[in-house]
């Protein structure tokens, strides 16, 4: 005499529904922070600009050889590293965001490959 098994079915597990408005947020908040970043790599770039076409100006007012390639130079090279700086602040800042904003679209259970495919295009300043 065996005993009876009876077979209970697992509830099907309901499959929730995209959340249009979360993603619509996170998007939102996103793009406000890549133009911030943005904002803030040009205000860099363009103080550099300035600064360099000052310490130019300067540097040719000099009579000495010697000081006045010295000068240039230094205009340069501070240009340069400026420059430098703010793209790396700029990259910093952008992947970050990506990050934040990854984890809020998987909140709002929405599948992200399609806007994520282009995350590259503002690492590009």
């Amino acid at each position: 005499m065996g005993a009876t098994v009876l077979a209970v079915a697992a509830p099907a597990l309901a499959k929730t529904a995209p959340n249009i408005a979360c993603m619509q947020s996170a998007i939102a908040v996103r793009e406000s922070a890549v133009q911030k970043a943005f904002t803030a790599y040009t205000q860099a770039v363009s103080g550099a600009l300035t600064k360099r076409a000052t310490d130019l100006a300067a540097a040719w007012v000099l009579t000495d050889t010697s000081a006045r390639r010295q000068a240039i130079k230094g205009a340069w090279v501070s240009f340069r590293n400026t420059k430098q700086t703010a793209k790396k602040m700029y990259v910093k800042d952008r992947k970050a965001l990506m990050t934040t904003f990854k984890s809020a679209a998987k909140l709002c259970k929405v599948e992200t490959g399609e806007d994520a495919s282009n995350e590259s295009l503002d690492l590009q300043p």
